[in-house]
């Protein structure tokens, strides 16, 4: 019966470890932090801000810091990303400011059109407004998440699998995919029809023909493979970016010893930066690649890029204008992020 209860003991005393609960001398010693994300790991953002951003973590606590990493949606669906940091289910959890902004509204606004299409002073310039006083971090706090972390994709293109896109009217009756109600109205300006998918969703719903084409960075579509999809694409249009945050559960946040939050802050500065450069080099690599392979990739002219930027404008203001519809002081918080990013030319 002893060896009985010692053989069960063991298996508790396993399992325990294997959830990050060991013994009070180990938790003393080390501290494992549960991270949830949507990425394969082959993902440009997994290899490059998730992975890269870990790393550099143990790195700077001398291997005090561990990470348990979920990821490619194993611990929730995209859509519940912000509810596993929450309730505490996740320590960290990735998403984009897009597709959370049911449950933090003012973050959308990171994805209107108009930044420019530098990825290096965006990101940077998103990196420095998340860890700010700015509405948008109010909006966290009050969900019980601290975001410390940001990274911008590319502007979106508009990458289709049925027929070229390069003038603003071969956009009416497209139906065209988007991931967050900006690049909706965003596309609705242009004259397509939106339909909002997740990335998971992207090469099956071209394939099948649910959609004629989706918004994308190039990055995003090597990622997803959607080469074996895609026949055409633009090169220049900005309808819109992918604003993506790394966000903490404020309770652990306010247990973690100074320097372990030391260390975060350092780590995704920069990673944060990294990932930025590596984006730049990657999209102007791909798209060369895949003009390589035959793609029919239509680059704007100057005066193309007016026409469609002009196009778009309004898409802003309606945005906004929904958003103070609601009470919430969206022009001022946009206008935080662009003082921002206007201080970085």
């Amino acid at each position: 019966m002893a060896l009985h209860r010692r053989f069960i003991r063991r298996i508790i005393v396993a399992a325990a470890l294997s959830l990050g609960l060991g013994s009070t001398a180990q938790a003393a010693d080390e501290i494992v932090l549960k991270f949830a994300d949507t990425h394969p790991l082959t993902h440009f953002l997994s290899i490059n801000g998730h992975q890269a951003f870990m790393k550099r973590v143990q790195e700077l606590t001398g291997g005090k810091v561990k990470f348990q990493h979920f990821p490619a949606e194993q611990l929730g669906k995209e859509k519940d990303m912000l509810e596993l940091a929450r309730k505490g289910l996740a320590d960290i959890v990735f998403t984009g400011a897009g597709q959370s902004s049911g449950k933090l509204p003012l973050g959308g606004g990171a994805d209107l059109p108009g930044l420019g299409a530098d990825v290096v002073k965006n990101t940077r310039a998103y990196q420095v407004y998340l860890n700010s006083n700015t509405l948008v971090v109010d909006e966290f706090l009050k969900m019980g998440l601290r975001p410390f972390m940001g990274f911008m994709y590319p502007p979106y293109q508009v990458l289709s699998g049925s027929k070229p896109v390069q003038k603003i009217a071969d956009l009416k009756g497209m139906k065209i995919r988007i991931n967050s109600p900006v690049m909706g109205s965003a596309i609705e300006a242009l004259g397509g029809t939106p339909v909002m998918l997740t990335s998971p969703e992207v090469f099956e719903g071209l394939q099948r023909g649910t959609v004629d084409g989706t918004t994308f960075s190039y990055i995003s579509g090597k990622s997803w493979k959607l080469e074996e999809v895609v026949k055409y694409g633009t090169v220049g249009i900005d309808v819109g970016t992918v604003a993506s945050f790394w966000a903490i559960n404020e309770n652990t946040w306010k247990k973690l010893p100074d320097d372990v939050k030391q260390a975060i802050r350092k780590a995704s500065d920069e990673t944060s930066a990294a990932m930025a450069a590596a984006a730049d080099k990657e999209e102007k690599g791909i798209i060369a690649d895949w003009e390589k392979k035959g793609k029919g990739l239509y680059h704007l002219t100057a005066a193309d890029q007016t026409e469609w930027g002009n196009k778009v404008k309004p898409a802003i203001e309606q945005w906004i204008t929904t958003m103070e519809a609601r009470g919430l002081p969206a022009r001022k918080s946009v206008e935080q992020l662009w003082k921002i990013r206007a201080e970085l030319n």
